[in-house]
């Protein structure tokens, strides 16, 4: 699987992929976390070296991916794209769909709290995990560490 998540900080996108290679080494190869800060023309070739059979990412840099796809750049053959962290519209869905002829699902995600829900169209499920009610005026977001009053961005 290769993400398209901001990095460089404590983004939820690298964080839980990292966490995952850490929790599962045999993971290591097969999952790389690709920089959106970085220019296009370093992501495909990073996708070309790579190729993924699983994307995930933000929905404007998967779209964006799918329309270097179609330009004939990266040579990659996903089969599914997961999305997070931002709206996905149904015509950036049908882009991401089309470009990489793959399945998206859509994931309600963010830095703070990874995986809230998924988009029930594709799971035949609740959008929010069994026995979870989503509510963000009660949601908080713990300080960086004891006796902070610093917040994650």
């Amino acid at each position: 699987m290769a993400t398209l998540f901001a990095t460089g900080r404590h983004y939820g996108g690298e964080v839980f992929t990292a966490k995952l290679v850490l929790e599962h080494p045999w993971l290591a190869s097969r999952m790389r976390t690709l920089s959106v800060l970085d220019r296009n023309e370093k992501l495909v070739e990073k996708l070309n070296l790579f190729q993924p059979a699983t994307l995930a990412g933000y929905p404007s840099a998967l779209a964006l991916m799918a329309g270097e796809q179609a330009a004939g750049r990266p040579h990659i053959t996903p089969v599914l794209a997961r999305t997070a962290g931002e709206n996905l519209t149904e015509e950036i869905r049908s882009r991401i769909s089309g470009g990489p002829g793959c399945r998206v699902i859509d994931s309600y995600a963010s830095s703070e709290a990874p995986a809230l829900g998924t988009d029930a169209s594709t799971t035949g499920n609740t959008s929010t995990p069994t026995g979870t009610s989503w509510s963000p005026s009660r949601t908080t977001t713990p300080p960086l560490h004891r006796g902070s009053s610093r917040q994650p961005c």
